[in-house]
């Protein structure tokens, strides 16, 4: 078994949850099989890896507000959300693209301490 596959979570759909904060350090979220956070507005995320940001939000309709702090992310960083108003991403991850469309964003905030070329594009 390798070191990922070690540490790997599955998130539960947690199908009346509005709110959700979680700190692992080190482990990986991996999306569940089927179903959907339909009540999630919020969700923060602090010192773990996420297989693939753009899943976890097409499993998210009501999401308002993301936060991934410290987390591992994959190089291209898809954030596609209708209901989405608040982004916040810190990392230190090799993210080298970042691709946003959510047409209700009201607040970004992005910090990214590696010194190669990034590309950041929005539509809105």
């Amino acid at each position: 078994m390798h070191y990922k596959e070690e540490h790997e979570i599955e998130l539960p759909c947690f199908t009346q949850t509005a709110s959700l904060m979680l700190n692992f350090g080190g482990f990986t979220f991996k999306l569940p099989r089927s179903g959907e956070f339909t009540k999630l507005t919020s969700l923060k995320l602090k010192g773990s890896s996420i297989i693939d940001p753009a899943e976890l939000l097409l499993m998210c309709p009501s999401i308002r507000v993301l936060e991934l702090k410290d987390c591992w992310l994959p190089d291209t960083v898809k954030v596609h959300s209708e209901s989405l108003q608040v982004l916040c991403v810190c990392t230190g991850t090799d993210v080298r693209c970042m691709d946003i469309d959510t047409a209700a964003l009201q607040a970004f905030d992005f910090t990214h301490s590696r010194g190669h070329e990034f590309t950041l594009s929005f539509s809105a």
